[in-house]
């Protein structure tokens, strides 16, 4: 599946989606959205590090999430939940993930139309990717980050965000060697 096709579905998603504006500090307030990240792998050496094989991912995440505490007129908790279906190339062999997170997210106004947010969650993963010494195919998704929404209309934002991830059985298996990993995420969210 090549990254022009998914991000031509996403676009075709905003021109088709209309749902009445609400402000995402207000207790309350719903946000879905559809996003397409692209990410790497990266090694590091510490003992019960993470392995060293290439891994480039493409991930189309589907999210929605509900404003749970009002913080001031400026500033929110939320709380979401990801699904997403990754391609994953792995030494040149195509692999995939499903997953499912649930993400806490703080949200934070810098200007009318930026809202800067940061974001964490732990999560399940399954996958058909098998590095040596990863371990399983079921797996924990533990994910941080920080990003904005700039609003495109009263209802719609454009999402970009910077995304840490780490993939690991959390040590269910003899074999536990993680994939880390950093994601750029880009897409468009709706909220009422």
């Amino acid at each position: 599946m090549k990254v022009s096709s998914l991000l031509g579905l996403l676009l075709s998603a905003v021109a088709t989606t209309a749902i009445h504006a609400a402000d995402l500090s207000q207790k309350g307030t719903e946000e879905f959205g559809f996003s397409l990240g692209i990410g790497d792998n990266f090694s590091t050496s510490f003992k019960g590090g993470n392995v060293s094989e290439d891994i480039k991912f493409v991930s189309l995440m589907f999210d929605w999430g509900k404003v749970f505490k009002e913080l001031s007129r400026e500033r929110s908790f939320q709380l979401s939940v990801e699904g997403a279906a990754t391609y994953a190339e792995q030494e040149g062999e195509g692999r995939w993930a499903i997953s499912a997170t649930p993400l806490f997210i703080y949200n934070f106004k810098k200007t009318k139309r930026t809202i800067v947010f940061t974001e964490a969650g732990l999560g399940l993963l399954y996958t058909t990717l098998d590095p040596a010494q990863f371990g399983s195919q079921i797996d924990f998704l533990v994910q941080a980050g920080i990003g904005f929404r700039y609003r495109l209309a009263n209802d719609r934002f454009f999402r970009f965000s910077y995304r840490y991830q780490h993939i690991s059985n959390g040590g269910l298996d003899e074999d536990n060697e993680g994939i880390d990993s950093n994601f750029l995420i880009f897409g468009i969210s709706f909220s009422r």
